[in-house]
């Protein structure tokens, strides 16, 4: 018997827009993701020549911009890639355990 699987969304990732410059037309409508190794996710508001030569993988993204942040969502080919369902789902549990006992856990 075959599982229908359910697709999650990928990752979303908010930015307090203080800490982001906005001169040079840069973080208006886009963003740039780049995969630079097995365990580092890049994000520019536009490209970054030097992450050239070291890049795996990079995706042009639309973003959504408030007053307040910059919202993006991590494309799916990247959450495949950094496993990031898992890893959210890890760290949820991990909260929520010590979040309800006395002692943290690492």
């Amino acid at each position: 018997m075959n599982k229908l699987r359910t697709r999650k969304p990928s990752a979303i990732i908010e930015v307090p827009a203080d800490l982001l410059h906005f001169e040079n037309q840069m973080w208006l409508d886009c963003a740039f993701v780049y995969a630079l190794d097995s365990a580092t996710i890049g994000i520019a508001g536009h490209e970054m020549p030097e992450w050239n030569e070291i890049f795996c993988f990079i995706e042009k993204i639309p973003i959504t911009k408030d007053k307040e942040k910059i919202i993006l969502q991590i494309p799916e080919k990247f959450s495949r890639f950094y496993n990031i369902d898992r890893k959210q789902s890890c760290f949820f549990k991990r909260k929520h355990y010590s979040d309800n006992n006395s002692r943290k856990h690492c």
